[in-house]
C-alpha cells in the first residue's frame, strides 16, 4: 500500500508545496502506514482482509472516475456500479479462502460481467470500467499469494513496499531538484527523466539493503529493484492516462493531501503481479495452488 508523502506526477510545483501541505502528506502518510505494515507483519487473515477492504474502496473509486460524479442515490441504482462491486468482492472472499485460483478466475468474470452490464446500460466507457475488475483484482491475488509464502512472504511484501516508496521518493527529489526532459508530457508533465532514473537508483539502494540483510547477492538484488521501480512508474502513468482521459486531478478525496487510494497504490498495483509472475515462472509455475 503505497504511502509515500508525495508523488512526482500529482504534487504541486516546488514553489507552491508551502510547508502545512506537507504536514499533511506526512500526517496522512504515517497515519497509514502503521496499519499497513501491521497488517504485513501480521499476514493472514488479517492482512487479506484489510486489503480487501482497500480494494473495495478502490472498486467505487475506479467506478467514479469511469462514470463521473454521481449523488449517492445513482450510485446505489448503478448495476454496473453493484457489477463492480460484487466483483471485487467475490475475489476477496476467494482469497481469504485461501481459493486463490478461483480468486483470479473471479477477475476474468468479473471483467466479462462488468463489461456486458455497463455496455448493456450505455456507461461511457464500459471497457474501462469493465478493466477495473483485472486491475484491482489481479494485484490484490499477487500481493495474498505472496504473503501467504510462509518462508518468504514477509520480507518480500516488505521490500516490494519498500521499492515503491523509494521509487515515488526519489523520483519526487530527483525531478525536482534536477529537472531536465519530460518523461512523458503527454501524460504526466511533471514527470522528467531525471525523476525515473532517481528513482531507480533509490529503489536500488533498498535493494542492496534487503540484500545485505538477508546475505543475497548485492549486484542482483540491486539491478532487479531498479527494474522493478521502472515498472512501477509504469504504473504510475498508467493511471495518470486514465485520470488524464476523464479530465481528473485524483482518483478521489479519501486521504487528505494525497487524493485518493489509486493515487497512492499506481506503482504498487503494478509491481505485485510482475513480481508474481516472475517467482511463478522461476518456480517452474510449482507454487501456484
Amino acid at each position: 500500500m503505497n504511502l509515500i508523502v508525495a508523488k512526482d506526477d500529482t504534487a504541486p510545483p516546488a514553489d507552491s508545496m508551502d510547508i502545512g501541505a506537507l504536514r499533511v502528506r506526512a500526517i496522512s502518510a504515517l497515519v497509514l502506514a502503521v496499519p499497513a505494515l501491521a497488517a504485513v507483519y501480521v499476514g493472514a487473515p488479517v492482512f487479506d482482509l484489510l486489503l480487501g477492504v482497500v480494494v473495495l474502496l478502490m472498486a467505487f473509486e475506479w467506478d467514479r472516475l469511469c462514470a463521473g460524479p454521481r449523488n449517492l442515490s445513482s450510485r446505489a441504482n448503478d448495476p454496473a456500479t453493484w457489477a463492480l462491486v460484487l466483483a471485487i468482492f467475490a475475489i476477496v472472499l476467494a482469497a481469504v479462502l485461501q481459493a486463490r485460483g478461483l480468486a483470479l478466475s473471479l477477475t476474468l468474470a468479473g471483467f466479462a460481467a462488468v463489461f456486458l452490464i455497463a455496455r448493456g446500460i450505455e456507461r461511457r466507457a464500459p471497457l474501462l470500467q469493465a478493466l477495473g475488475a483485472l486491475y484491482i483484482g489481479v494485484p490484490y491475488v499477487a500481493l495474498v499469494w505472496l504473503r501467504a509464502d510462509p518462508a518468504n512472504g514477509l520480507v518480500t511484501l516488505f521490500w516490494l513496499l519498500g521499492i515503491v516508496w523509494a521509487t515515488d521518493t526519489g523520483a519526487l527529489f530527483a525531478g525536482r531538484s534536477i529537472g531536465g526532459p519530460k518523461l512523458a508530457p503527454v501524460i504526466s508533465p511533471n514527470k522528467t527523466w531525471a525523476g525515473l532514473a532517481g528513482g531507480m537508483l533509490a529503489a536500488a539502494v533498498v535493494g542492496i539493503g534487503f540484500a545485505l540483510w538477508l546475505g543475497s547477492p548485492v549486484g542482483l538484488a540491486a539491478l532487479i529493484s531498479a527494474g522493478l521501480a521502472v515498472v512501477a512508474q509504469a504504473g504510475d502513468l498508467a493511471e495518470s492516462l486514465v485520470k488524464r482521459h476523464f479530465g481528473v486531478k485524483d482518483s478521489g478525496t479519501i486521504i487528505p493531501g494525497h487524493g485518493g487510494i489509486f493515487d497512492r497504490v499506481d506503482g504498487l498495483l503494478a509491481v505485485a503481479p510482475v513480481w508474481a509472475l516472475v517467482v511463478l515462472v522461476s518456480a517452474g509455475w510449482e507454487l501456484w495452488p
